[in-house]
């Protein structure tokens, strides 16, 4: 009891009243004064055992911290604070909700701590190692945070822990029966792994999720297809047909950018065959008039050397002279010729 000489504050009788001047400083303006009365109130609540209350006067105090226009850092570690009044409750589900927030106001500060608190929050909800028989328990609010978090790493440029949280998201809503997120999750899988480069994971979750009927009449499953064909391919330009098909539209907004955003180098091998395949370009240079010459030019030029050899060799032939027979020598042949004609026989 608490008398003259004896005082014992009073937690019970103090927090309200705290809570009443914080009100009344927040509508006169005074978000500092009224930070500064809500985190009182909720000290005086934790110290009777009202975790509850205590966490919903921390809240309210980083409300009047933002309002305020104080630092993320501070506003996030309030947030922070009333997660764990939360858990200590045994509210989980608060819990994470209030881990997501702080980790929202850190997201353009601390990329570090905004992981872990996210992570925090949605490890809560939906654990890593989640089982389908384990995803009936997972309440709605969970879906709502993991699509905050994938958000963030999709924007950060951190497809490859995106990826496992998507088939996260594909366990739940599969138990859940929400076909059309379903199949979004799925292919955001698949197109995620193919932004870290990875075509063999891309393909083998893809070829995994074919067996969910209601998955492969999709039009997320053609449009998965089309860009996993195209990567094991090296098609670039079924690649940039499959980035213009308006089944593109069909997929949450930042596995949009990240679909329109992919690409791959060819192999050189690849090239060469590309270019093996391609006819060579006609020479189209154009010949000099110094350089032709008509067929009579040629036909003529041919006459003119046939008839020089002709003249050559004709005027290298040797020169006959003429010997003069002498009369003795005449009568020898005139007696040759009679002799000859008397040793004929007449054989008639």
């Amino acid at each position: 009891a608490t008398t003259v000489f004896k005082w014992k504050p009073d937690y019970v009788m103090a927090a309200p009243l705290f809570d009443q001047a914080a009100m009344c400083f927040k509508v006169g303006g005074f978000f500092r004064d009224a930070k500064d009365c809500y985190i009182k109130s909720s000290e005086s609540n934790e110290r009777f055992g009202a975790d509850a209350a205590c966490a919903v006067a921390l809240a309210k105090a980083a409300e009047a911290s933002k309002s305020a226009g104080e630092s993320k850092k501070e506003v996030s570690d309030l947030y922070t604070r009333c997660a764990e009044c939360w858990g200590v409750n045994g509210d989980l589900t608060k819990c994470a909700e209030y881990y997501i927030k702080a980790a929202q106001e850190l997201e353009l500060v601390d990329k570090a701590m905004t992981i872990k608190l996210y992570e925090r929050g949605c490890d809560l909800v939906c654990p890593k190692d989640i089982e389908a028989s384990q995803a009936g328990a997972v309440p709605l609010q969970a879906l709502e945070m993991m699509r905050h978090f994938l958000s963030y790493l999709v924007r950060s440029k951190m497809f490859s822990p995106a990826a496992s949280l998507a088939s996260r998201q594909v366990i739940v809503y599969q138990k859940m029966e929400q076909e059309s997120s379903m199949a979004k999750s799925m292919a955001a899988v698949a197109l995620l792994q193919l932004a870290c480069g990875d075509v063999v994971a891309a393909e083998a979750a893809y070829l995994d999720h074919l067996g969910t009927s209601s998955y492969i009449s999709s039009n997320e499953c053609r449009l998965t297809e089309e860009f996993v064909m195209a990567f094991k391919q090296f098609d670039l330009d079924k690649l940039e047909a499959a980035k213009k098909m308006h089944l593109v539209a069909f997929l949450d907004r930042d596995v949009q950018g990240v679909a329109r955003a992919l690409s791959f180098s060819v192999p050189k091998e690849k090239k060469k065959k590309n270019v093996a395949k391609v006819a060579p370009p006609e020479n189209k240079t154009p010949v000099s008039k110094a350089s032709t010459v008509s067929l009579d030019d040629e036909l003529s030029a041919i006459d003119l050397n046939m008839s020089e050899t002709v003249e050559a060799s004709s005027s290298e032939q040797p020169e006959t002279t003429s010997v003069p027979i002498t009369t003795n020598e005449q009568n020898q042949v005139n007696e040759v010729d009679e002799d000859e004609s008397d040793d004929e026989i007449d054989l008639t």
